[in-house]
């Protein structure tokens, strides 16, 4: 039985994000999972070749589900390849710049 997660043993944003990707990155289709750094919410944006061509990037919302061990609210959107870094981010995300890459897939 695991130890129930205090403050001061809860990962932070960024390392549940990385947890989450882990699974994510599963799917042989997703090429590329970029981290958008938050303070309150993690945030990704995965690339699928499989997607259409968008306009806008729709990210699907999740609430904090410890018995998954997503600690945070959670924010993923799936774009095209194509639609990267052309397309303008959900507000308050911030810039492309602060994408952060934490997984490629090796045949990208």
């Amino acid at each position: 039985m695991s130890r129930p997660l205090t403050q001061e043993t809860l990962p932070t944003i960024e390392e549940n994000a990385r947890q989450i990707v882990t699974l994510h990155a599963r799917d042989a289709t997703i090429e590329r999972i970029y981290f958008f750094p938050a303070s309150e919410e993690i945030r990704l944006i995965e690339t699928d070749p499989l997607m259409p061509p968008a306009e806008r990037i729709f990210p699907f919302y999740f609430g904090e589900s410890p018995a998954e061990e997503i600690y945070y609210s959670l924010a993923i959107a799936l774009i095209h390849p194509d639609d990267l870094r052309r397309l303008p981010l959900p507000e308050g995300w911030g810039t492309w710049d602060d994408a952060v890459l934490v997984w490629e897939n090796s045949r990208a």
